[in-house]
């Protein structure tokens, strides 16, 4: 993103429009990782018993 808006494939108003998404994105996805670290929902979800 850094290297489209040096090359000035993207204007000031766009760069920092996805920049602040980019980092609310990351914000969630490191939330959604931390909540799945410390569930009680470990491993068992592809675990089937074909008998």
């Amino acid at each position: 993103m850094i290297r489209a808006y040096d090359r000035q494939y993207l204007d000031s108003e766009t760069f920092i429009k996805l920049k602040n998404e980019s980092i609310e994105i990351s914000k969630k996805l490191s939330g959604f990782i931390t909540y799945l670290k410390n569930s009680t929902h470990k491993r068992n979800k592809f675990n089937r018993n074909d008998d």
